[in-house]
């Protein structure tokens, strides 16, 4: 399960909890809590619309791992959550970059799709997939 989990992450993908086991059970055909690589692939050749997001042109996928990899250098515990003081450091680097005009917390409400106050990987990927106009 956490292998799986760490793949999804790569990808920028997170499932809660509750997605991962159904997805796990969705894939796991032979019911023994593993993923073989032929279950594996058969799942992942079905064009399964609800993990679509995973099945990306090379390009995408590129994007997605660098996102990912940006994400999880301030996700420390790769709890898929950044916290505000997790964000600046984050901040810092948005502003350098020149993807963000706005200040620290408004730049943070606005990547907080979910209004909890926090960050998950799932909005930072959406953000950044997002027409750049008013960052």
């Amino acid at each position: 399960m956490s292998e799986f989990k760490n793949l999804l992450y790569d990808f920028g993908i997170q499932l809660s909890p509750e997605q991962l086991k159904f997805a796990i059970s969705a894939i796991d055909k032979d019911g023994n809590g593993t993923i073989s690589y032929p279950e594996f692939l058969q799942w992942w050749r079905q064009g399964d619309a609800r993990f679509k997001g995973i099945q990306l042109t090379e390009e995408q996928l590129a994007r997605r791992r660098q996102a990912a990899d940006v994400f999880a250098h301030f996700d420390r515990d790769r709890s898929g959550v950044i916290d505000k003081a997790e964000f600046r450091g984050m901040y810092q680097l948005l502003k350098k970059h020149n993807l963000t005009n706005k200040s620290e917390e408004k730049c943070l409400q606005e990547l907080d799709a979910n209004g909890d106050g926090s960050l998950q990987l799932s909005e930072f990927i959406d953000w950044l997939e997002s027409p750049p106009a008013g960052r």
